[in-house]
């Protein structure tokens, strides 16, 4: 009997990158596994979709968002369909990464060999080799620790089967659906970073395993989407998402990491910096009493707006 397995591609400002993603994927050979490869376009505003629907002929399916739901929000669409069905597995793919021949098969077969694995991430490698994510943990100020970031791993560690670590990276990482549905899902209110960090952990909570599997390589580009002055977009994501993780996951760390954050806010030289952690603190608050900010917050790049 076929196995059918989802993966599901986010994409939003990717036309650098997303041809090479597609063309690498749709390689994968797979003995009694269907790749049902369903993309999801928050909006794009660059040629994203038009090289998108180049590749219509080879995806099963593509659905193309009036707005940006956030990396999350454009998750759950397909969810509305994949969880009605006998799916065991669904896998998240960027769309700046290329896979290797045996990155899938390596993830399932470690998923079918344990049933107690929630989620695994594949190895991510920068183009010259080195490590770009092997997942990690989130030490108690909310910050992600990264393992072996910018190393060149042992041939002796890439044989390990599988290796526990705290959370997946979303770029390549596969999850059993059952663990994702127990789990209660994405929370929408992430929109950026920290999304499938809170995922994992409360995947762990159930007792499940997260773990990374070396012998899945996935290239990763790490381009990223295109937005305007990323550098402050990402602080904001940052800062502001982890403050919502500590709440959910580790609660007995929120104050301190608040007050450092405060800190941090009050202490920046730049003005715009200053300003953006503060409304970053202020808006975790209004999330936590629902309130409804308005995503994704994008800022004037620096050319047009004082220092």
């Amino acid at each position: 009997m076929t196995e059918v397995v989802p993966i599901i591609i986010v994409t939003y400002n990717n036309e650098e990158t997303i041809d090479t993603c597609l063309t690498s994927l749709l390689r994968t050979k797979l003995e009694g596994v269907e790749m049902k490869v369903i993309i999801v376009d928050n909006s794009s505003k660059d040629s994203t979709r038009k090289k998108i629907l180049k590749h219509e002929g080879e995806i099963s399916e593509i659905m193309l968002l009036d707005r940006n739901h956030g990396y999350p929000g454009a998750i759950i669409r397909p969810h509305n369909s994949i969880e009605g069905k006998h799916y065991k597995y669904f896998v998240l793919l960027n769309p700046d990464t290329i896979v290797t021949e045996n990155w899938l098969s390596e993830l399932i077969s470690v998923m079918e060999e344990d049933p107690k694995i929630g989620a695994a991430q594949s190895l991510l490698l920068n183009m010259d080799g080195s490590v770009d994510s092997a997942g990690g943990f989130v030490n108690l100020l909310g910050y992600p620790i990264e393992l072996f970031k910018g190393e060149r791993l042992t041939f002796e560690k890439r044989l390990a089967r599988y290796v526990e670590i705290g959370y997946a990276k979303g770029a390549a990482s596969i999850f059993r659906l059952e663990a994702y549905v127990r789990a209660g899902g994405f929370d929408e209110r992430f929109f950026f970073y920290y999304d499938e960090t809170d995922l994992c952990y409360r995947i762990r909570r159930l007792g499940y395993k997260v773990v990374l599997v070396p012998r899945s390589i996935v290239y990763h580009k790490g381009l990223g989407s295109k937005v305007p002055s990323k550098e402050l977009f990402v602080l904001y994501y940052m800062e502001r998402n982890k403050l919502l993780f500590l709440l959910k996951n580790m609660p007995y760390c929120l104050l301190p990491s608040l007050l450092w954050s405060l800190v941090g806010a009050l202490k920046s030289g730049k003005p715009r910096y200053r300003h953006i952690r503060l409304k970053a603190l202020l808006d975790f608050i209004r999330l936590t009493i629902g309130c409804q900010l308005k995503e994704p917050l994008y800022l004037e790049p620096k050319s047009q707006a004082k220092e």
